[in-house]
């Protein structure tokens, strides 16, 4: 039972450090270049951490981000098992 949680936990490190960070880059990253932003802008929307530059920007565009949310809903879960992972190595 034990070693299932602790498969479990690794498997979601895998899954948010190999599809949660870039795939959530990426779906800021082609949003931004869609809606024809460049320069400052696409770079506000693309790097700000904890993606404020993308949810300031279409904060009015609830059909653009609801893809985006369950995504990070879904990654941020993962994160969270992960974290478990990491309490049960310190144990």
């Amino acid at each position: 039972m034990i070693d299932t949680f602790a498969g479990i936990m690794v498997f979601a490190f895998w899954i948010v450090l190999f599809a949660g960070l870039p795939g959530l880059f990426l779906l800021r990253l082609r949003q931004a270049i869609k809606d024809g932003y460049r320069g400052k802008k696409l770079l506000f929307i693309v790097l700000m951490p904890l993606s404020i530059g993308y949810f300031q920007t279409y904060r009015n565009n609830p059909e653009k981000t609801w893809i985006y949310e369950i995504l990070m809903v879904f990654f941020s879960f993962c994160a969270l098992l992960t974290s478990g992972f990491m309490f049960f190595i310190r144990m």
